[in-house]
């Protein structure tokens, strides 16, 4: 089980580990590298796509062979994000046989790096905020939507209830998540771990 303080860093670990496993070009990995720096640095709607371009020291046609557009760059963004926390609940549910110590191990994640009000954290909100008054809202509710379908189907399979529940459960992680975003003083360590016992003692009826 990681403390909160060992809560991995998902944003940064994505782009490192992505350099090896993705099947995206080199080029296309350095764009989206670059990208995540600026858009971290200035804000999304202050980047633009001859700043991304400069910046990859690549031809503005380049980067667009890749992406069709700055939108396009966000909303593969936001679905490599997505996806890598999924394949880290995969992973805690491959080390556990105990349903209830897998969503232990999720709400110490989400409020540890919501606490930490980690960089990558607050990008994703920043991009999916963007997105969502952009032409490009039902490309991105398609990935939200994936990512919903595959935690409700991790959550399923450990026995943790039926459809309706998880998505409650999720729901209330999410929503603690996001408090530990805005009230990162209140939300210590010891805090997190009292928080968690609560929510699982409340899931199980205790």
């Amino acid at each position: 089980m990681q403390s909160t303080d060992q809560s991995v860093d998902k944003f940064n670990i994505i782009y490192s580990l992505l350099l090896v496993v993705t099947t995206k070009s080199n080029t296309a990995m350095r764009i989206i590298e670059t990208a995540r720096r600026l858009f971290m640095m200035y804000g999304y709607h202050k980047v633009s796509v001859d700043m991304i371009a400069k910046e990859a020291n690549i031809a503005k046609g380049t980067l667009y062979h890749h992406f069709s557009s700055k939108e396009d760059l966000a909303l593969e963004m936001v679905d490599l994000f997505l996806k890598d926390e999924i394949k880290m609940m995969e992973t805690i549910s491959e080390n556990q046989n105990d349903p209830w110590r897998i969503i232990e191990g999720h709400i110490k994640s989400i409020l540890g790096i919501s606490a930490r009000q980690d960089q990558g954290i607050l990008l994703l909100l920043d991009l999916t905020t963007a997105l969502t008054g952009s032409d490009n809202l039902t490309k991105l509710l398609v990935i939200v939507e994936s990512f919903f379908a595959n935690m409700n189907s991790i959550f399923e399979n450990a026995g943790l209830g039926d459809e309706k529940t998880i998505t409650i459960l999720i729901a209330l992680i999410d929503g603690l998540g996001f408090q530990a975003l805005l009230r990162p003083g209140y939300f210590t360590e010891e805090k997190i771990a009292e928080i968690t016992e609560h929510v699982i003692a409340l899931i199980r009826g205790d």
